[in-house]
């Protein structure tokens, strides 16, 4: 990670200053100032990529009473 310093493992998180470990007010800044950077450059890419969200049962879990599925905010 030493090309992009203040990327983190998951795209779109940005990390700089305390983050990373304990050093300088003036270090901390300049990471903070190269994590907007970064940040602008990623909101304006086009190319955005959002993974969808599906519900799963645990049917282990399961009593049968109906109530997941009533209450269900995936309308299942």
């Amino acid at each position: 990670m030493k090309l992009r310093p203040v990327d983190f493992a998951t795209d779109g998180i940005f990390v700089a200053g305390l983050a990373h470990y304990p050093k300088p007010i003036d270090e901390s800044i300049a990471q903070a100032q190269a994590a907007a950077a970064r940040l602008e450059a990623f909101l304006q890419s086009l190319n955005v990529e959002v993974e969808p969200i599906a519900s799963v049962v645990d049917q282990e879990g399961l009593h049968r009473c109906g109530m997941c599925e009533a209450n269900c905010a995936f309308g299942r």
